[in-house]
């Protein structure tokens, strides 16, 4: 059955069935976990409304969700005439919905006090709503100041570890990273429902070992001026003005300054000093240790990327055991990133892969296995050599050098 792609006028005025004019194999809708969900494609100028109606904040409706074209390039060569249309989710228009007012100070917030925050407890959402998955502690922010709904999305992502926002057209739903995940019990095997799998571990922004400084207690105030009246008339104006000076004693820590080292990321890795990290919000050393170590890229950035042949659908957070007989590796791994062509049955899915670090261990093992069977070989061949009466040695005596 072909999926049914609506065109929609942005006051809902018109809508049209757009299939007619959308060239198949170009229709991809692409989602990445907290960064991007967006359609793109090119249609060409059947001289329907449905064409007509590709322009700029227009609403796209597929695979029953709901975009808005912010992308809509004509062009024109001889008598053809076609427009390549960009759309991102509606859900993004989340950033259209804010806040103008500020608060001074330090507060707490869970995920659901920043959106209450913005919104007003609903009454200013835009037509949005929402839901938190998961347990969400209360994160410390200072002084709030105006900010979107889009804007409280970044908050949460860099706030709490692991966070996911998804949209479901203008609802939005916040996960923790344990909930996030759902496992499905599928199993993808590499080259059976795969021939690409693309593993990328990037170092360059690792960091195990930091300074934390914490918060400074408040500076005093020493009184250092001459309040004799016996001399005051015989001093001069620079003396008197030196005199009733007032100096500020040296800032203290709330707590000694110290080094965090993240101990298995090291041995891993080598040491990778990095820069300080600067805590105002703990209050002891032991949360300020806490809070640096999640701070620190103390591991690879992983993403694993394949190709998949099947009819099935992923779903977002869903968790694979990904098998690749080849590397010898065994390991689960989250859905993170879905592209596919939604008109076009040939073209397979593209689905990107993470779960943090483990699938990198579950590789440097297996690779570390491979290289020690390599080694051992190595080894077994070299002491047959040396007990088979030095062969090699009598190949060079074979033909004696006159």
């Amino acid at each position: 059955m072909t999926e049914k792609i609506i065109v929609k006028e942005r006051t809902g005025k018109y809508e049209e069935l757009l299939n007619n004019c959308i060239e198949p194999e170009t229709f991809i809708i692409d989602w990445e976990k907290n960064s991007n969900y967006e359609l793109s494609f090119t249609a060409f100028d059947d001289h329907s409304l449905a064409f007509n109606l590709l322009t700029n904040e227009n609403h796209i409706i597929a695979d029953g969700q709901e975009f808005v074209i912010k992308t809509s390039e004509p062009t024109l060569s001889g008598s053809t005439h076609t427009i390549d249309v960009k759309a991102t989710h509606i859900g993004y228009e989340c950033t259209y919905v804010r806040t103008n007012e500020s608060m001074d100070g330090s507060f707490g917030f869970t995920p659901k006090g920043l959106f209450d925050y913005v919104t007003k407890n609903g009454q200013k959402a835009g037509g949005f709503t929402y839901e938190i998955h998961g347990d969400f502690q209360p994160v410390q922010f200072d002084n709030m100041g105006k900010c979107s709904l889009k804007d409280v999305l970044s908050k949460i992502t860099d706030s709490w570890k692991g966070s996911v926002y998804t949209f479901d057209n203008q609802h939005i739903d916040i996960w923790s990273e344990s909930e996030f995940k759902k496992d499905n019990g599928r199993v993808i095997h590499y080259y059976h429902d795969t021939s690409d799998v693309k593993l990328s571990a990037d170092t360059t922004e690792l960091q195990n070992i930091a300074m934390v400084y914490p918060g400074q207690k408040e500076a005093t105030k020493t009184d250092t001026s001459d309040n004799s009246s016996d001399d005051s008339t015989t001093k001069s104006d620079d003396t008197k003005k030196n005199d009733s000076d007032t100096t500020e004693s040296k800032p203290e820590y709330i707590f000694p300054p110290f080094e965090v080292r993240d101990e298995d990321s090291i041995a891993r890795f080598g040491e990778k000093a990095g820069e300080d990290i600067n805590d105002d919000k703990s209050q002891n050393a032991d949360d300020a240790k806490k809070s640096a170590l999640s701070q620190m890229k103390s591991e690879p950035a992983i993403t694993l990327t394949s190709t998949y042949y099947g009819d099935d659908d992923f779903f977002k957070g869903e968790s694979v055991l990904l098998k690749v007989q080849p590397l010898n590796l065994d390991t689960n791994v989250t859905v993170v990133g879905i592209k596919k062509a939604l008109l076009n049955f040939e073209q397979v899915k593209q689905i990107t892969f993470n779960n943090t670090v483990q699938t990198y261990f579950d590789l440097e093992n297996s690779t570390k296995n491979t290289i020690t069977n390599l080694i051992d070989s190595k080894i077994s061949n070299i002491t047959n050599n040396s007990n088979g009466n030095n062969q090699s040695n009598k190949l060079w005596e074979v033909g004696e050098v006159k």
